[in-house]
């Protein structure tokens, strides 16, 4: 595997879930606004999880770390393709807001707050 793959990877975990989220159950979208349960951050760190396993996606062997215990170094490039995604997410969000005229002011938390106060 090569590094530009790890990023490749993390641009199908994110695709994938967006496809993938609005097929959740009604009860699951209930219990994360009733009870605060992180759905959206559970499934997507799945999938990254799925995918890495799948494609043997290893970040601390392509770096140059061994590991002795087997397969934390794909349990760990799943978790950073999980935070990835989501910052992916983010950079796609700011690029279609910017082309489409939106004025940003900054980025805060995720979430890109424009001049008028909306985040978008």
């Amino acid at each position: 595997m090569e590094f530009v793959n790890v990023f490749l990877i993390a641009l199908f975990v994110e695709c994938l879930w967006e496809s993938l989220k609005p097929l959740w159950p009604a009860k699951l979208r209930e219990a994360e606004k009733a009870k605060g349960v992180p759905v959206d951050k559970i499934g997507a760190f799945i999938v990254a999880q799925v995918l890495c396993f799948a494609y043997q996606a290893d970040l601390p062997a392509l770096l140059g770390l061994k590991e002795v215990i087997p397969y934390v170094g794909i349990v760990i490039t799943g978790g950073l393709m999980y935070r990835g995604s989501t910052s992916f997410h983010n950079v796609v969000k700011t690029l279609i807001s910017i082309r489409n005229g939106s004025t940003i002011n900054y980025v805060n938390g995720g979430g890109i707050h424009n001049d008028d106060g909306s985040v978008g």
